[in-house]
């Protein structure tokens, strides 16, 4: 794709920045970038850390937990924005370091539209006291 138009209206300001083409469709006018806090549904979390960017309808977001305690089935929430899980619409990620067992990535899957969880294969992987994770996922909001 390339990029068609971009159009300033004063210092320090882009706006009509067209993708692909010239019409109305092609115009990028959804971008945000911010910070957001990780929680765990069904224990506690020691530091926690999220920051994502959206474009569009598309929401890629980064995390870093740390568990205070355990607990089996660990989902984590405040995901900045309502993921779509239905068929075709399901996102997803990758733990890209954690500090249980260093031969293992985890996949991250969304458990409901507000909180995901992680497995290895088919199992899910539960947090124990002390252990960090560190990942990133993305997913389509209707926002």
């Amino acid at each position: 794709m390339a990029l068609t138009q971009i159009i300033g209206s004063g210092i320090g300001q882009v706006t009509n920045i067209k993708i692909g083409g010239s019409g109305s469709a092609n115009t990028l006018d959804d971008y945000e970038e911010g910070t957001w806090s990780p929680n765990f549904t069904n224990m506690n979390a020691g530091a926690t850390l999220g920051t994502y960017t959206k474009i569009g309808n598309f929401v890629v977001c980064n995390f870093e937990l740390q568990a205070n305690g355990s607990n089996t089935n660990v989902q984590v929430s405040g995901v900045p924005f309502a993921m779509l899980v239905a068929s075709g619409e399901r996102g997803g990620g990758i733990a890209t370091y954690q500090n249980r067992n260093s031969t293992e990535t985890w996949a991250v899957i969304p458990a409901s539209s507000s909180a995901f969880s992680f497995y290895f294969g088919a199992a899910s992987r539960t947090i124990t006291s002390s252990e960090t994770v560190i990942g990133t996922f993305s997913f389509f909001t209707t926002s």
